[in-house]
């Protein structure tokens, strides 16, 4: 079962995946070395709990732990050992994700993740030291309300790769239909 997620990149997308992983009960740890970005991440965390209790989803002490469920790191050097997901949410740079991917292939021993919708997954993939447990998902936002998920396994991939992705979708409560979940037939788009 997921328990311990990191999330590399505390923007608009990791913040949304950071709070729903919290919700479904995950001890989060997400990478934002900008130190405005990290406080403004925290708000919005807190504000969407605040929201949460306020529309009687949560109780106020749920509502009060889930902030404290989620972890800031200034590198991808700081996320702890043993992590079973991470997910890299940086801008949608190319150089920027391999070398984000190549510090998380050098700290973390699971499966890794990539959020994108405009650069090719198997282009990641093949750039990848992890290519065999790589996996690009596609977190639609806002990533605190809206219920579906996306998975692109690359062109040649592991089955048990996209069985995960299907197990993290599920345990994160959110919609694994197959029209969602798929193995690329072909590049997420051209870079």
């Amino acid at each position: 079962m997921t328990t311990r997620i990191a999330v590399v990149g505390g923007g608009t997308m990791g913040v949304g995946i950071a709070y729903v992983s919290a919700l479904a009960g995950g001890t989060v740890h997400v990478v934002e070395p900008d130190n405005r970005r990290a406080e403004a991440m925290q708000r919005r965390c807190r504000r969407q709990s605040l929201r949460a209790v306020q529309r009687g989803k949560l109780d106020e002490p749920a509502g009060a732990e889930l902030s404290s469920k989620i972890t800031r790191h200034k590198s991808v050097n700081e996320i702890p050992s043993g992590c079973d997901v991470v997910i890299e949410t940086v801008p949608e740079r190319l150089a920027l994700k391999l070398e984000v991917l190549a510090q998380i292939a050098d700290r973390a021993t699971c499966r890794d993740r990539s959020n994108t919708s405009a650069l090719s997954i198997d282009r990641l993939r093949k750039r990848s030291r992890t290519r065999h447990v790589f996996l690009g998902m596609h977190f639609f936002q806002p990533g605190m309300v809206v219920p579906a998920r996306g998975a692109r396994a690359g062109r040649a991939y592991f089955a048990g790769v996209l069985e995960s992705a299907r197990r993290f979708v599920t345990w994160l409560g959110k919609d694994r239909s197959p029209s969602a979940m798929y193995p690329a037939s072909r590049p997420a788009a051209s870079t």
